[in-house]
Formats: structure tokens, sequence, C-alpha cells
């Protein structure tokens, strides 16, 4: 891919970055399809949160940005209109520009999950499914998961507050869901780590590879070069997996879309018959 003074830039904000995918992604798909853009990792501290929102709403060439931890809940109060999700949850892992120089942010976690889960050929209504980590990506898939129509829903974080507080705001909008909080897996046939566990590769796995049911369905939303411990371990398990690189890979679609990036290949060769 080129840059020159013509790109368009869009951010991908949080600290740490180094872990995320989604630049290497991202890149390459602007490359292969001749776009003048370029998603630029930026690690930002929480003191530079509001920094950023000016920068957001003046660069004419910045389009937004794409947030990760811990920043999703930081940014959200700086935009000025967010979708259903995000205003319901208080969070953001994407923010544009708007025409008029206002702020929109959106929460695409929960919907990359759920592509990739449909991909796979699983239907989540009428499911029983465990999370552990209730911040951003984590309440972002609880969300999607009970819009999907899952018929029972156990939350875990090792702050019991999130875990409360996504409980109760997930009541309000999903009465026919049986919302609970728990520290076990067990009896679940969709296991979820949306917590960081994982991201160090010392780190405790997130759900005890004994808990889960024989055919369990687990999900890891952590980003890495390899598979994550927890991943290997029930793929050796013989557990049907959607890991954190997948996700993401599911999200491109849905930033393009939200950025308004036109799929059409600049490298496209002309129609017979139209002037080059």
């Amino acid at each position: 891919m080129k840059v020159d003074a013509a790109t368009q830039v869009i951010f991908m904000v949080g600290r740490p970055v180094a872990q995320t995918r989604t630049p290497a992604l991202l890149n390459a798909w602007f490359g292969e399809h001749g776009k003048n853009l370029a998603l630029v990792p930026l690690e930002l501290p929480d003191s530079a949160v509001p920094a950023l929102a000016r920068l957001l709403g003046e660069a004419g060439n910045v389009l937004g940005c794409v947030v990760t931890i811990p920043l999703k809940a930081k940014l959200y109060p700086f935009v000025h209109a967010a979708s259903p999700v995000a205003a319901a949850l208080q969070t953001v892992n994407v923010v544009k520009r708007c025409a008029d120089g206002q702020l929109f942010g959106d929460m695409l976690d929960g919907a990359a999950m759920v592509q990739g889960l449909h991909t796979m050929g699983v239907v989540l209504a009428g499911r029983s499914v465990y999370l552990t980590g209730c911040g951003g990506a984590g309440s972002a898939m609880a969300f999607s998961a009970c819009g999907e129509g899952v018929r029972r829903l156990r939350l875990h974080d090792v702050r019991p507050e999130s875990a409360r507080q996504l409980a109760a705001a997930l009541r309000l909008r999903f009465a026919d869901c049986q919302i609970e909080l728990g520290a076990d897996a067990r009896g679940c046939d969709v296991v979820i780590n949306a917590s960081p566990l994982g991201m160090g590769a010392e780190d405790a796995l997130p759900v005890p590879v004994e808990q889960l049911q024989p055919q369990a369905i687990v999900v890891d939303a952590v980003t890495s070069a390899s598979a994550t411990r927890w991943v290997a371990a029930c793929r050796k398990a013989g557990h049907a997996t959607l890991d954190g690189n997948t996700i993401a890979a599911h999200q491109l679609p849905l930033m393009r879309d939200f950025f308004g990036i036109d799929t059409a290949s600049a490298h496209a060769p002309a129609t017979p018959g139209e002037t080059p």
C-alpha cells in the first residue's frame, strides 16, 4: 500500500495496541483494492481521550478510529450520537466523523461474533451461554447473544460489579432471556471468553477445559499471532472453536460499511466500451 499526502487515515486506539490484528488485516485489504487509506495504530493513555476526540472532529483527512481496550468506555462520552447497542452499553469500538463534524459511535464486536458463529453453522437461539469478561467486547457479545434469542446467559467478571451492571442492563431489554451470574461454565453449550486472559502466554485459562460440556462451542475474543493456550486446549479436547482472529476478520466488512468505504476495487478493469 502507498501512503502519500492524499491518504485518508483511520486510527486504531488503545493501550496496548500491539496485539490487535485489525491494522494488518484492514491495511492488506486497502492495498489489495487500491484504496488510499491507512489504519494507523496509536497507543494512548486514558488522559489523552479528550484530545483524541477533538482531533477526530477537526482533522480533515481522519475518517475516525477503531477502539480497543481500555478506551471503549472512555471514548463513549465524547460521541454525539451512537447506535442502539453502543448507547445501551455506553461503549464504542468504532467512531466516525459525520458530515456535520459530529462523532458517531457503534459497537461491532457482538455482530462480528454472531457472523462468525453463523459461518460455523451455529444458531444461538435457544442456547445456554456462559460469558466471562463483561467489559466492552464482552458486553457487546452478551447483547448480541440475547438479541439472537439465547435461552439463558450466565455472566462472570473478576470485577463483580461489572457483571451485575451488565446483567441489569440486559434484563431491561431481554425479558425472555434468563440472565444469571456465576463463575462456572457447566451446563452451558456456548462458552465465551471476552476477558483479557490469553493475551499473555502464561495467563491462566479463562475457563477450565474440564468444565466444558462434550459438545460445547468455544468462543475466544483474544487476538494473537497463533491460537491461545485455551483455544488450543479446547481444540485438542474436540471442541468447535471461534477464535479472536476470526472474529476480527468478520469485523472488517462491518468496519468498511461503518466508515463508508466503497468496496469496489480501484484496480478493477474498465468494462467494455467504457473509457478507462
